[in-house]
């Protein structure tokens, strides 16, 4: 018995049978996820980093030497390999695992909403790889984390197996057009089934305005909370009051609104407090569209708007 099946994983022991480092650096960020939200980040990066590596294998792409995450990852896409809603939550893991890297960030509520965007792909993974019918079940939420004998085998294990990883990754078999092409519709299938909650969408969301320029945080940058326009801010504000309900998020460069961001709607008349100046559009601004780019909208879109008290530009 392998030290890290001592304490099999109920969200990631299943990748054991693909690749034991997936296992491994599943079952060590949750481990992480509660006491060290930080570290969690990290093995998730390297889960994202392995899993991309290991995909590329199994799809007969070349490993080249000193290739970034961000370039392994397009080209994953580029090949029809990695689906675009995989992408994204591999984007995501990758974005906050740098960030947490570079900026010894991470909060648990955090780390735990990538834990299971990790547990999501590695369904997703074993679906294309192992088994189309492969259950989904229910991700089990992680319990306080292994006494230091625990850790430490499971440290050790995930090291054995990252230097047995390494040996297949260097022995990249040939894969024929025929294998490739059923790959991919196996990887696109398996997508379809991949589901997200609302929360885990609004964090996908916010990392998205984020990586535009705009500053976004749907647990804590809500209307509800008080947070309102600024001077000098390009903020995107969730739960802003609109007639018939509240949009998802307002985008904000400093007092004057630019956007609104509400798929379920085509339009909404958001209003602006009268305290405050400025208008609100209720233009479905794209979510990865740069502040820039969002101030051009409204102003071409300017024509459109109607005397209402939060006046509305119609899409």
């Amino acid at each position: 018995m392998t030290p890290s099946a001592q304490v099999p994983s109920p969200n990631f022991e299943h990748l054991r049978v693909l690749e034991p480092l997936l296992a491994d650096l599943g079952t060590l960020a949750e481990r992480y996820v509660r006491d060290d939200p930080n570290t969690a980040l990290l093995k998730l990066r390297q889960f994202g980093e392995a899993l991309a590596r290991f995909l590329a294998a199994r799809g007969g792409l070349p490993e080249s030497q000193g290739s970034e995450q961000v370039e392994r990852l397009a080209t994953l896409r580029r090949a029809g390999l990695l689906p675009d809603n995989v992408w994204q939550l591999l984007t995501t893991i990758r974005r906050t695992g740098n960030q947490a890297n570079h900026q010894f960030t991470g909060e648990a509520e955090e780390a735990l909403t990538l834990l299971q965007y990790a547990w999501i792909i590695g369904i997703w993974l074993m679906q294309t790889l192992h088994d189309p019918q492969f259950p989904r079940g229910e991700f089990v939420l992680p319990q306080p984390g292994p006494d230091p004998q625990q850790l430490q085998a499971l440290l050790l294990a995930a090291e054995q197996a990252r230097q047995e990883a390494e040996a297949k990754l260097a022995q990249v078999q040939t894969v024929t057009p025929q294998t490739a092409t059923a790959l991919i519709q196996a990887a696109k299938q398996a997508a379809q089934s991949v589901e997200l909650s609302e929360a885990q969408t609004r964090a996908l969301i916010d990392d998205q305005l984020r990586e535009a320029g705009w500053e976004a945080d749907t647990r804590h940058f809500t209307y509800e909370a008080g947070t309102r326009p600024e001077e000098g801010r390009n903020l995107a504000i969730s739960e802003w009051p609109c007639e018939g309900g509240r949009a998802d998020y307002v985008l904000f460069i400093g007092l004057q609104a630019v956007g609104s961001w509400r798929p379920s709607a085509r339009t909404s008349r958001c209003m602006v407090p009268s305290n405050r100046p400025g208008a609100t559009v209720a233009l479905s601004i794209w979510k990865d569209m740069p502040p820039q780019a969002a101030l051009g909208a409204f102003t071409a879109c300017r024509s459109y708007f109607l005397p209402t008290g939060g006046r509305t530009c119609r899409n």
